[in-house]
């Protein structure tokens, strides 16, 4: 099956919006209360001993890779539940670095979020046995009456980095390693009803993306300067990784007898990750800053759940085990928070 996606943009547009507004509104109300402030950074521009900062991450993703669950038994063109018309909504989690300078110019920095449950959910309904399982792990049983499908995902990141002032540019170049973990999951379920027999169905994929490697990027001051007391940056970092990809796939079928299977694998890939943020800053007092901004994340070559259902087969006892790859997701979304230099 082909990994494009159906994304359900009005859901999605519309909680993007709101969140924006919401966000140059925050930023607007401190900038007039500050509006007039003289600036309070040291005149040189030096970077701080020690800088570190806390951020809530508002995220959204844009759906799970499409992939046909079931269709009409009358019409098999017409699919009511593909994995791609899942909506999930917003997921939150916290962003933490903390940053040190021996000379004032250059720094090494860490840096670590976590964001989980992007969840989301679907079910469709045919009281008459209308639907059929659209090949899932080698099922296709018609009679399907009912049928829910539910996604779930999460993302961790750590990264090490070195940090070299551009010298005139007001900005760092950015080196170091990163290691970004992605798990989703995409469970179905289902009831048939075979004259009066009636029976259930329960599939589910779970996959684990663990990448490691290098990266690079900028980190520069695109309107004003951090010596003011508002200024706007910009943040670019991306690079190839090694991805240790790890999917394991089950079926739980009941009907007038119970058939429980199951199968995991794992694949070596080369995967991208790629992240890129605007963040309004405002300065509160010479220690303090607070930071409202836009961020996105890109994942590339990624072992997706919806692969899954086709790459496995777990139909007969002589079970085929596989992976798939090539999916990729992208993230974005709010970062709001502070920081605090000493």
């Amino acid at each position: 099956m082909g990994m494009s996606r159906r994304t359900p943009w009005s859901v999605m547009r519309f909680d993007f919006v709101r969140a924006v507004r919401v966000a140059c509104a925050i930023f607007a109300s401190v900038a007039a209360v500050l509006d007039g402030a003289a600036s309070v950074s040291a005149a040189d521009g030096s970077r701080p001993a020690w800088t570190g900062s806390v951020e809530a991450l508002l995220l959204w993703r844009d759906g799970p890779a499409a992939r046909p669950l079931y269709f009409e038994s009358a019409d098999p063109a017409s699919v009511p539940l593909d994995a791609g018309g899942i909506a999930t909504g917003m997921a939150a989690g916290p962003r933490y670095a903390i940053e040190w300078s021996g000379n004032g110019t250059d720094a090494v920095e860490f840096n670590y979020f976590n964001v989980e449950s992007f969840t989301g959910s679907r079910r469709v309904a045919s009281p008459g046995g209308g639907l059929e399982q659209a090949d899932i792990f080698g099922f296709r049983f018609p009679d399907v009456t009912s049928a829910t499908a539910a996604s779930s995902a999460g993302i961790k990141s750590f990264e090490l980095n070195r940090r070299r002032a551009l010298g005139r540019l007001d900005g760092d170049f950015i080196y170091g390693f990163r290691w970004v973990e992605w798990n989703e999951r995409l469970a179905v379920t289902d009831t048939t009803l075979t004259g009066s027999v009636t029976g259930s169905d329960f599939f589910s994929a779970d996959t684990t993306d663990s990448l490691y490697g290098a990266q690079i990027g900028l980190d520069l001051v695109l309107v004003g300067s951090r010596t003011g007391r508002a200024w706007v940056e910009g943040l670019g970092k991306a690079g190839i990784y090694y991805d240790r990809a790890v999917q394991h796939s089950f079926v739980d079928s009941v009907s007038t007898d119970q058939v429980i299977r199951s199968t995991a694998m794992s694949a070596d890939l080369t995967s991208f990750f790629g992240e890129l943020g605007f963040t309004g800053c405002v300065r509160l007092s010479p220690n303090w800053v607070a930071r409202t901004g836009f961020t996105m994340f890109w994942l590339g070559n990624l072992a997706e759940p919806a692969g899954q259902f086709s790459a496995n087969n777990l139909f007969s006892d002589e079970i085929r085990t596989g992976i798939t790859s090539g999916a990729s997701t992208f993230l974005y979304g709010l970062n709001l928070g502070l920081e605090a230099s000493w």
